[in-house]
């Protein structure tokens, strides 16, 4: 079994002193985040550019920057992947779930969310430098370049990837992590195989229409839990997945 290391990093204190580990360690797979035209983050956009600027110039990569979407930047989801285009970075669009400092707004929609990625498929050729996902993700499973859809999408991430804490709790990702969920032992003690038996077994109950579907395999956990408050149910993004598969082949009957 090989084991691959990447770190997510908000990049303020990042300067030359962390090249060495950057490159030796996670061998450059550093993301960011940045939540653009929304009330999240502290610090001013020029600032995070800055850094990031600096990042690229250094690894020669133009990274991997998550923005969370919500009620207040939505409507400049098009803005957001402009500034990814001007700047040369690769974004994710992520939704807001209510967790950590998002705790204190509103609750985003799986509607809202669909709206807003629609929106890039209806713009996609605007941005053409940069991979804009969940988009890309599914135009490349729609053209058979991946087999199956990555975070967020599908549950078939359990059991592959692991979240190290910062006290040292190790959690099945970070964002089970957000919401108190997914513990799965610490870097003492190890793995707890029974914990992880469970969490591998309550991935795969799926209902008649999830077997017959497989494009999600029933969903990612943490929306099963904050979403319709069990994991042992299909997720309720569920339509929204459909439907930006449904967007990915007319796009490229178009194209």
């Amino acid at each position: 079994m090989r084991i691959y290391h990447s770190i997510q990093t908000n990049l303020l204190l990042y300067d030359d002193s962390w090249n060495k580990v950057f490159e030796s360690v996670f061998r450059w797979n550093v993301s960011t985040s940045y939540d653009f035209f929304s009330s999240l983050r502290p610090y001013s956009v020029s600032t995070f550019l800055d850094r990031l600027k600096k990042f690229q110039d250094r690894s020669g990569k133009p990274g991997y920057v998550i923005c969370v979407l919500n009620k207040e930047n939505d409507k400049k989801v098009l803005d957001i992947c402009m500034i990814a285009e001007e700047n040369g970075f690769h974004i994710k669009l992520n939704y807001l779930y209510p967790a950590g400092a998002a705790r204190r707004l509103e609750f985003f929609t799986p509607v809202e969310y669909l709206r807003a990625l629609k929106k890039v498929f209806e713009h996609r050729d605007e941005f053409p430098s940069v991979v804009i996902d969940p988009v890309d993700m599914f135009i490349d499973y729609a053209k058979g370049k991946i087999m199956e859809l990555p975070c967020p999408v599908t549950n078939r991430c359990v059991g592959k990837i692991f979240a190290l804490m910062p006290d040292g709790k190790i959690y099945q990702c970070g964002e089970m992590a957000d919401i108190g969920e997914g513990y799965l032992g610490d870097v003492k003690n190890g793995i707890d195989q029974e914990r992880f038996s469970e969490l591998l077994e309550v991935s795969f109950v799926l209902d008649e229409k999830c077997m017959k579907c497989g494009l999600c395999g029933g969903g990612c956990l943490k929306q099963r839990r904050l979403y319709a408050g069990d994991m042992k149910v299909p997720t309720p993004f569920c339509t929204v997945w459909k439907e930006m598969y449904r967007s990915a082949l007319n796009y490229l009957e178009k194209s």
